[in-house]
């Protein structure tokens, strides 16, 4: 079974805290926090309790803010696209939120439909990611078994080429598992351009979908403490 994406939230109003965590949990794993100081223990290498796939956090925070917290948490080791939210967002916030790799500013009030938007499309982005780096993974091992096969068979290629009967038995033992593995790694490339290709289509729908909604009066419904 796949792991679900993990999300970190940081509000200190704790009822805003609960809404926000009760929204998303449906879409991923959600981490609540309201003191940035346990958010950051939980996510310092080289021992992490939590690795997130993303991290929404509010602006203002007791102590410090969502900048500083995110610059912080980078500096002990941490990998994760942020998104910013404030009431009042100036320009130095954002260029100094921008700077330390928050990926999106949210300024209140926002809509339910505004919030998941961004939340998808960087878990998409986090998830197509992690497709590339597995696929790069996969096609240096492919090489490195290319580069065995030409070594390993180096001596015969000079008279005869690989496919002809005229090889050991043992030698085409030998080729014939490379053949196997190569045909695995092969199909797992395929396998994960298809996940890639299945990301973007879903992305994309969910993008004309949230879009549609926001254009229907009264669909945008902001996120407010429970009553």
């Amino acid at each position: 079974m796949e792991a679900r994406a993990k999300i970190a939230v940081i509000e200190d109003d704790p009822d805003l805290l609960e809404s926000y965590v009760a929204f998303l949990k449906p879409v991923a794993e959600t981490h609540g926090f309201i003191d940035p100081a346990q958010f950051l223990t939980a996510v310092s290498h080289p021992n992490p309790k939590l690795m997130p796939d993303l991290v929404i956090s509010d602006l203002r925070l007791p102590g410090t803010d969502g900048v500083r917290m995110i610059a912080s948490a980078r500096l002990s080791g941490a990998e994760f696209p942020a998104v910013l939210i404030s009431g009042n967002l100036d320009k130095e916030a954002a260029v100094s939120a921008t700077e330390v790799g928050v990926f999106r500013l949210l300024e209140k009030p926002f809509s339910r439909e505004a919030l998941l938007l961004v939340v998808n499309q960087l878990l998409a982005e986090r998830e197509l990611a992690r497709i590339r780096s597995e696929s790069i993974k996969a096609i240096s091992r492919l090489r490195e078994l290319h580069s065995m096969i030409k070594f390993v068979f180096s001596t015969d290629a000079a008279s005869t080429t690989l496919d002809t009967p005229c090889l050991s038995s043992s030698a085409s033992d030998e080729m014939q598992s490379l053949n196997e593995t190569f045909v695995e790694i092969e199909q797992h490339l395929d396998s994960l351009v298809n996940a890639g290709n299945s990301l973007e289509e879903q992305k994309a729908k969910n993008n004309r979908e949230l879009y549609q909604k926001s254009l229907k009066k009264g669909s945008a419904v902001p996120f407010r403490k429970p009553s």
